[in-house]
């Protein structure tokens, strides 16, 4: 069974790839506030993954 850590590291990347797939599919339609959407969802991804990398190494 996959600890915390790997779990959010996990779905931090998984939010990652949603966000660029979003702010690609906004780019190629023009909507600027989609591509903004998919652009704070890779961020908040990025936090998630620096959390999980974190509570790693605090084991």
């Amino acid at each position: 069974m996959p600890d915390k850590a790997e779990n959010q590291k996990t779905r931090g990347r998984m939010t990652q790839a949603k966000g660029k797939a979003r702010e690609l599919g906004a780019k190629i339609t023009g909507d600027r506030k989609a591509e903004a959407r998919g652009k704070a969802e890779q961020m908040k991804g990025k936090g998630q993954a620096a959390m999980g990398k974190a509570r790693d190494k605090m084991r």
